[in-house]
């Protein structure tokens, strides 16, 4: 195990069926199967440290980011007469487009 990962005898004797079904068997059994292990316990270990490491992020607070980013680049581009309004009132659409967008990537 780690973190909350199983790793099984299956998932070892499987890849080791596959490196063998493609001929790609250098040492012997035990050795392979070992790296095979070694391999899947990096994984697992990269994968749960992600897991701890991962920065969770509300809807709330990325809506507030997004008006403020969308205010900020208003105001630099909106003539000066009417950045007041336009401060006021960013656009509903251009914000979805843009949290759509990041939540995508």
């Amino acid at each position: 195990m780690v973190g909350a990962n199983e790793i099984l005898q299956s998932d070892v004797e499987t890849q080791y069926m596959q490196l063998r079904s493609q001929g790609n068997i250098q040492g012997t059994a035990e050795k392979v199967k070992c790296q095979i292990l070694e391999g899947l316990l990096f994984q697992k270990l990269l994968y749960h440290q992600s897991q701890i490491d991962s920065v969770k992020v509300t809807d709330a607070q990325v809506d507030g980011e997004m008006d403020h980013r969308m205010r900020y680049s208003l105001v630099r581009q909106a003539p000066l007469k009417n950045w007041k309004s336009t401060i006021r009132n960013p656009s509903l659409r251009s914000k979805k487009k843009c949290v759509r967008s990041l939540r995508n990537s």
